[in-house]
């Protein structure tokens, strides 16, 4: 759900697949990626960053620099799922849901004076029910739990107040059981 009207667009629609097959032909997808990696990434440490990012509260978008800068107090951890969703929604829907939650509650959290940062997506949940059908990707509950404690752990040093996880599914209503 990225403005149509910011400068920055092009910047967001590689962190969101979607969005970039939204916004840019496929023919200058690669270009300006390259020009994105180029403009972002490629200057001297000791340099400003040629641009600063629009939201510092998503960490995929943020430098290590802005990291280093910052005290950020709440740590959003977005959880989806990879499965099945009938015939008519994308297998990647809980993520995508999931993702813009948790992104649209920091920006508000942010806006407020809350030092709030939203972390990767962890794209897999429990599909126990759907085994059947193709590519839906199941981590068992114990699996789910090591994976949130190893997620904590990794972030102690971050000296976090809260790490918040956002899980969302949606309805999975099959018409037709077969493939």
């Amino acid at each position: 759900m990225t403005d149509r009207k910011s400068p920055r667009r092009d910047r967001r629609a590689f962190v969101n697949p979607a969005v970039a097959r939204t916004h840019f032909h496929s023919q200058d997808l690669l270009t300006r990626f390259a020009e994105f990696i180029t403009i972002s990434y490629m200057s001297s440490p000791d340099q400003e960053p040629a641009t600063m990012p629009d939201r510092p509260y998503i960490l995929a978008e943020t430098t290590w620099k802005t990291v280093c800068e910052m005290k950020y107090d709440v740590a959003v951890l977005p959880w989806g799922a990879t499965e099945a969703h009938n015939y008519h929604v994308p297998y990647g829907t809980d993520n995508y849901e999931s993702e813009y939650i948790a992104a649209e509650a920091a920006r508000l959290a942010w806006d407020a004076g809350a030092r709030v940062v939203v972390l990767p997506i962890l794209p897999l949940g429990v599909q126990a029910g759907q085994l059947d059908i193709p590519f839906c990707v199941n981590l068992i509950p114990s699996t789910q739990t090591a994976v949130l404690g190893d997620i904590a752990r990794s972030l102690e040093a971050a000296q976090l107040t809260v790490l918040a996880p956002v899980l969302v599914t949606a309805i999975n209503a099959r018409s037709d059981p077969s493939c």
